[in-house]
């Protein structure tokens, strides 16, 4: 190994901030030829009280920290006199320094590898590369994950392994990853040529990441009734449109699934399943995927020739480690999809890597025998997984669609409409050094920011005139350029200038390192109908799938954002559900709490709630700004109470739900759909009606309802904001448990607000509960425990 001798370092900390958190403990493993032979480690006393939840996670008991000593100067010289001169092994091992380097001066002095870079660029494709998923996968014994002295040993085993598979790559490859890193990098004596001069390999060494062993069995015996109705389903002739009410639930899923494979092997027929996820891939179950989810064979190898100059050298070094991760997944992979390896870094560089959409290139290309988009073409499979955002540009033709959480599907189509940052632009032209060639970008970007301050206005007659003035002056810079982030913007202004039916195109507001920035965009006005002429013209006829349909048939504004007519519901095929277990709490509080008074309402209900209900409770909050407020004045109370409280954006991204069923805990989070495999809340708290923010596109839909006999608040708006909770409940109602929905939001009361019977409406198969906030926590305590309060 060249670094045989190192010690491996970890800590556990009060949270993610150098500068606001505090080390709870330091620990040092002392490694010899790659074995572990002595250890050091302390726990450290805090200068303030550390969350309940850091402790939970650590293990780490409060007492054991009250007397622990602080951090000083015996305890600095004990851990320089432990490390010596040796080189340190972390895992992410950057943001351990960083805490170190705050209170040990010098700190670190020597090399530090940092395990998940180097496990990223040696070891790619692995589905996670946090330390206990990355022990598990390579056969590394954890015993205590997230005790520092545990996580210290496991990282500087992980580090020997990759030293011994980093010996076996090809020197070509090994080559490549030198020059995209840089010479500055410490770990680049790792992948110097070998002795031996090694032929190419095949894999790493003599191991295959497991993946088969992650397929979810389908049942032998599913449901009779379920079954036969999706096999009717499939039976129908081809040209009809059907929506079905199926529950969401993993055992319809499996159904559906089952059902799929043996329709296509008794009709020899060709399925695409759109938005089931992808536990399903297997032997008999493809990926419908579009070439852009390819690595283009020819652009890598001249990314590589790039490298070699150095071409390299000023990327970011997030993009810098993606791509020495690909030059060794190049020589292991059998698909050559993105979707096999973890992107890091901008997306824009596995965009400028990948094949082109309409696979143009295949006439002229030298390495069209091996491109993988091809090869994938060719061994696609009578079934297959498409997401719901690449419905639109996945290419071939299937006998059924089956479309699995249909109301999904128009969130996903806005993330692929055509938009335009002009000032992420200008910074492009800039690197380029062209910016003068495109004088027409400062008068759009004045334009487009005057508009943006006008209230996300629709663009007028002279931004479009502008457009079109760039979009020559940017083709014409294009293409003497080798810059392929210049062709995507050329691509995008042409699809901003289409004048597509039922489309405009808006001056939106986005954000940046230098705060508020203009940004335009085309969007569909009703995007169902767009998205299923689509799919039924390109793809094959559809069949629609979701537990929400019945939410469908309270909303002509639903109806037509879905692009779903009269006729389809009418013919809509419904499950049966029981939906007496969830009983809906309407808080009756008046007077109506203004926007100042609001988080301290909330959280005084909060504080009284979930202390009574301290298992499975999630608050679904309408914004961010609400949730935070909120966190911030009931937090700690409940966390004296033994309540640990996990708030989306504060204590991480929306897996936070992932607490919801661990003992005397809470989830804060946003609105949204439930994600696939989330736990169901036992309570479920919506503090205020999650409406969308004013929008003019949501003006243009009201617009196109008044004069039609119906209110176009409670089309347009109300309906949205009730599809968001009932895709929440109808999780509920598919467990058979006995659940509770709590609406804070006095509003939604009957009389008090124009939109409250249209709002309410949505719910009306819900037992109902209205009362004082003292009286709905002991209702909800009765409901939950199994008696019965009453409709």
């Amino acid at each position: 190994m060249p670094v045989s001798n190192y010690v491996a370092f970890d800590l556990e900390t009060t949270g993610l901030s150098p500068d606001q958190d505090e080390i709870l403990e330091i620990a040092l493993v002392r490694f010899e030829n790659g074995e572990p032979i002595e250890r050091w480690s302390t726990l450290l006393k805090p200068g303030k009280q550390v969350p309940l939840k850091t402790l939970r996670l650590t293990g780490i008991s409060a007492m054991d920290l009250e007397v622990s000593p602080a951090f000083g100067e015996e305890i600095s010289d004990a851990i320089e006199n432990f490390r010596g001169s040796l080189p340190l092994v972390g895992h992410n091992s950057g943001f351990d320094t960083a805490f170190l380097q705050k209170i040990i001066p010098g700190f670190p002095g020597v090399n530090v590898y940092d395990t998940l870079e180097l496990a990223r660029i040696v070891f790619p494709g692995f589905k996670s590369y946090k330390l206990t998923d990355l022990a598990r996968t390579l056969g590394v014994t954890v015993s205590e994950a997230h005790r520092a002295y545990d996580d210290a040993q496991v990282s500087g085993g992980i580090f020997r392994l990759i030293q011994e598979a980093a010996d076996k790559i090809p020197a070509v490859t090994k080559g490549r990853i030198r020059s995209i890193m840089g010479n500055d990098w410490e770990a680049d004596h790792l992948f110097a040529p070998s002795q031996e001069n090694l032929p190419a390999q095949p894999g790493l060494f003599d191991w295959v990441p497991p993946q088969l062993e992650d397929i979810r069995p389908l049942p032998q015996e599913p449901d009779a009734g379920l079954r036969n109705r999706i096999m009717d389903l499939l039976e129908r002739p081809g040209r009809d449109l059907v929506l079905a009410d199926i529950a969401g639930t993993s055992e319809a899923l499996d159904t559906v699934v089952s059902c799929a494979l043996d329709y296509s092997r008794t009709h020899d027929a060709r399925i695409l399943l759109i938005g089931f996820p992808d536990v399903y891939l297997g032997q008999e179950i493809g990926a419908a995927r579009e070439p852009s989810d390819y690595l283009c064979l020819a652009k890598f190898h001249s990314a590589m020739n790039l490298a070699q100059e150095g071409g390299y050298g000023t990327k970011e070094l997030s993009d810098r480690r993606f791509l020495a991760s690909l030059a060794r997944w190049v020589d292991i992979t059998d698909t050559g999809s993105f979707s096999d390896i973890q992107i890091t870094g901008s997306l824009d560089l596995a965009k400028d890597l990948s094949c082109p959409a309409d696979v143009s290139c295949r006439q002229s290309c030298p390495l069209a025998d091996a491109c993988f988009a091809q090869m994938a073409e060719k061994a696609q499979r009578p079934v297959s997984l498409a997401r719901h955002d690449r419905c639109m540009s996945i290419v071939g033709r299937w006998d059924r669609v089956v479309i699995w959480n249909f109301h999904e599907i128009a969130r996903a189509w806005q993330w692929r409409e055509a938009k335009l940052d002009p000032t992420g632009l200008q910074s492009i032209l800039e690197q380029e050094g062209v910016l003068e060639s495109v004088p027409s970008l400062a008068r759009l970007s004045k334009h487009a920011r005057g508009a943006m301050g006008r209230y996300g206005t629709v663009a007028d007659s002279s931004l479009q005139d502008l457009l079109a003035e760039l979009l020559l002056e940017l083709k014409g810079t294009a293409q003497g350029s080798k810059n392929q982030a210049l062709e995507r913007a050329a691509a995008s202004l042409g699809h901003l200038l289409d004048p597509a039916e039922g489309t405009v195109m808006l001056v939106e507001e986005g954000y940046g390192e230098k705060g508020r920035r203009p940004m335009l965009a085309r969007r569909a006005l009703w995007p169902g109908s767009r998205i299923l002429s689509h799919v039924g013209q390109n793809l094959g006829p559809a069949i629609l799938m979701s537990p929400l349909s019945g939410t469908l048939r309270c909303s002509a504004g639903l109806q037509r954002f879905f692009g779903i007519e009269e006729s389809t519901l009418k013919d809509n095929l419904r499950h049966e559900a029981e939906t007496e277990n969830v009983l809906l709490v309407l808080v009756d509080e008046f007077p109506v709490p203004g926007s100042s008074q609001y988080p301290s309402y909330v959280s005084g209900i909060l504080s009284n709630l979930i202390p009574g209900h301290r298992t499975g409770t999630q608050v679904l909050f309408s914004s961010r700004a609400l949730l935070k407020a909120v966190y911030e004045l009931c937090s700690k109370d409940l966390e004296a109470g033994g309540v640990a409280v996990y708030g989306a954006g504060i204590d991480g991204g929306r897996k936070v739900v992932e607490h919801l069923l661990d003992e005397d805990s809470t989830v804060f989070s946003t609105g949204g759909f439930p994600a696939y495999g989330d736990p169901v809340p036992s309570c479920l708290v919506i503090p205020k009606v999650p409406f969308l923010p004013p929008n003019p596109l949501d003006d243009l839909r009201r617009r196109e309802f008044r004069g039609s006999g119906v209110d176009p608040f409670a089309e347009v708006n109300v309906g949205h904001a009730a599809l968001a909770i009932r895709a929440h409940v109808e999780r509920q109602i598919d467990s058979g448990r006995k659940c509770a929905v709590v609406l804070c939001d006095p509003k939604a009361l009957p009389g008090r607000s124009g939109w409250a019977a249209s709002f309410l409406e949505h719910f009306a198969d819900l037992p109902r509960a209205t009362c004082s906030a003292p009286e709905a926590i002991r209702r909800i305590a009765q409901w939950t425990s199994g008696e019965n309060t009453g409709k």
